[in-house]
């Protein structure tokens, strides 16, 4: 088998690009079409023996899929290769989560396989991607304006999120040169039929747009391999420049945090780089953050004031008068209530999980500038507007109304929210402070008119969340 072109061509591809050995375990997604069907005859006589492993993922969304299966199937079974067959629910986690149909599916592989890599003891999974999948891919992004990620598909990639390393070994081929040498060999592969379909955007870039360039330039995929390696380089270099940045970067289990005058300090364009990176850090890789929302990031930290911006995959980046921070945004809603007592000096509890501290202050201890410093999630009020015995804390329910500070009539929490583009996945978590049945603050954004510091308060009530 090796003696053919095609075969020492691949076999060479994955020697220069040091993919894995013959000794390596080998999971190969296997679609059952032209592609994962060369990849899995070649790998079967490349790999010791016993080394790979086959699965195919049915979808649910063509009746056809049957067809792919028994071809899966049937070379499992003539070649005495393992092989799975997993349904995965497409649409189902596409409306759940609020995903396209094609993330969805990726995000359900990428699970399953990350399940399949430690249950069979695998060293890598296989996919059977080539050389005109990595120019669709590069015009996908192109078009979509994906900066940071601009550039093909690499042979090799590690995705951490899952513990997967993933290897592609056809890269080097072109797919006609797949078409050609299936049916001289002999060898069954399936058709998926959404593949013509040209109202999906990969699709026309596939049957209409590359033929074109191809006209123009038939080595135009050449150019953009090379095009892709540069790029590759260029990400590599970055990555090092952020290397000393990044140990400053100070991280838990629930938020990442750096400090805002190292990042102004950087280029706009380092800037802009570092934002992603830190993203892509603390979210992972398999949330889809654009250049609109790197920009917006961006935009703040140049401003002055307190900010907050809700990112993909409930990630949630703050920035105050020192540091930029990211924590993940709470995805489900607990009713929370605590009833403080009275208080008296200071009190410090947990609850929701932050820190909430209270501290009675004279007003001869601190000026009035100094109450108006600070970040919104530590206020000033005045304590003898408040009854100190019957304070409260809880998130809202429907009807929560208050007199936001400045206004002197009553406004919705929901409408308050809403106006101060509170994200939504905080808006049902976010503590309220209570005197009484009075609402005297949304935790973390405004204070009610009804307790606010004026030349006549002598006794200050801060609370601080932490």
């Amino acid at each position: 088998m090796h003696d053919h072109p095609i075969n020492v061509k691949i076999a060479e591809f994955i020697r220069e690009k040091r993919l894995f050995s013959k000794q390596d375990k080998v999971l190969l997604a296997c679609s059952g079409g032209p592609d994962s069907m060369l990849l899995a005859h070649f790998l079967h006589q490349y790999l010791n023996a016993g080394n790979l492993r086959l699965v195919y993922f049915n979808h649910g969304l063509r009746e056809s899929a049957r067809n792919d299966e028994d071809v899966v199937m049937s070379f499992a079974e003539t070649k005495g290769v393992r092989a799975d067959i997993i349904p995965i629910d497409v649409e189902e986690e596409a409306l759940t989560k609020k995903l396209s149909i094609e993330l969805a599916g990726r995000k359900l592989r990428l699970k399953e396989l990350s399940r399949l890599k430690h249950e069979l003891d695998v060293d890598y999974i296989a996919m059977g991607h080539h050389l005109d999948d990595f120019c669709e891919t590069f015009f996908q992004k192109l078009l979509r304006g994906a900066k940071y990620q601009l550039g093909g598909i690499l042979p090799k990639i590690s995705l951490s999120d899952y513990q997967l390393t993933i290897v592609r070994p056809l890269l080097c081929l072109e797919k006609s040169q797949i078409l050609d040498y299936m049916p001289e060999k002999g060898y069954a592969f399936s058709q998926d039929e959404s593949n013509f379909d040209q109202d999906i955007q990969r699709n026309y870039i596939r049957h209409a747009l590359l033929p074109s360039i191809e006209e123009m330039d038939p080595h135009y995929k050449t150019s953009l391999l090379r095009l892709g390696d540069y790029l590759e380089d260029w990400r590599e270099y970055v990555g090092a420049v952020l290397v000393e940045p990044l140990s400053l970067v100070e991280q838990d289990e629930s938020s990442l945090r750096f400090p805002k005058t190292d990042l102004k300090a950087m280029h706009p364009f380092l800037q802009k780089q570092f934002i992603y990176t830190l993203v892509r850090m603390f979210m992972g890789t398999q949330y889809d953050v654009s250049e609109i929302h790197i920009k917006e990031v961006f935009r703040a930290i140049s401003g002055s004031g307190f900010k907050e911006i809700q990112l993909p995959g409930n990630c949630i980046v703050s920035i105050d008068q020192h540091t930029l921070s990211l924590r993940k945004a709470p995805t489900e809603h607990e009713p929370f209530s605590f009833e403080v007592g009275n208080i008296q000096g200071e009190l410090a509890i947990e609850l929701a999980g932050v820190t909430i501290q209270f501290s009675l202050l004279d007003t001869d201890t601190i000026s009035y500038s100094d109450i108006r410093k600070g970040s919104p999630n530590a206020i000033c009020i005045d304590a003898d507007q408040v009854d100190l015995s019957s304070l409260s804390v809880r998130n809202r329910i429907e009807g929560d109304s208050f007199v936001p500070l400045g206004m002197s009539k009553h406004k919705s929490v929901k409408a308050y929210m809403i106006d101060e583009k509170v994200p939504k996945g905080e808006r049902d978590n976010t503590p309220l402070f209570f005197s009484g049945e009075e609402l005297i603050w949304i935790g973390g954004y405004q204070i009610s008119d009804v307790v606010k510091v004026t030349d006549h308060t002598k006794r200050l009530l801060r609370i601080a969340l932490k």
